[in-house]
């Protein structure tokens, strides 16, 4: 009877450490999920991001459509504006990051940039540095150290 006890409370004692570390192994694969998860979204996020400036960049680029000034909300960064001629003349498209998200503006020409009014694009993880380089006529729109992405423009700095 004794040795039929002890081997019942080892069974249980054996049982529960296997469900001790199957619930272990269950937590921390979650914990890798919600990372890979994470770094995906933050990937397609950033693709989003240059494929849409890339796209607004060489749909615009014709005459001194494109200028790179510096932005009202961002020290660090400037914008992008595309100043419209044709139908739309008199309204201009306004690319900045601010607060985590790139932001589009339509706005009217003389009106001051007004992130309110626009529209977010995409959010994102790191601040966003746009800059214009005149001797090679390329925007690099940066994101991290790693992550960067060049396009030739027709384009011109205003720098105030």
């Amino acid at each position: 009877m004794k040795r039929v006890t002890i081997e019942s409370i080892l069974v249980m004692l054996l049982f529960i450490i296997f469900t001790g570390l199957i619930g272990l192994l269950i937590v921390r694969g979650q914990g890798s999920y919600d990372t890979v998860l994470q770094t995906k979204e933050q990937n397609e996020n950033t693709r989003i991001a240059f494929s849409y400036i890339n796209m607004k960049i060489k749909q615009n680029n014709s005459g001194d459509s494109i200028q790179v000034l510096p932005s009202p909300y961002n020290t660090e960064s400037n914008m992008i504006d595309i100043v419209h001629s044709g139908p739309q003349k008199g309204l201009v498209t306004h690319i900045l990051y601010y607060e985590g998200y790139l932001y589009e503006c339509y706005q009217l020409v003389d009106d001051p940039v007004d992130v309110r009014l626009g529209e977010q694009i995409v959010p994102l993880d790191e601040t966003l540095l746009i800059s214009y380089d005149e001797t090679t006529n390329l925007i690099t729109v940066q994101l991290n150290d790693r992550t960067r992405m060049n396009v030739y423009a027709n384009a011109k700095a205003v720098m105030e």
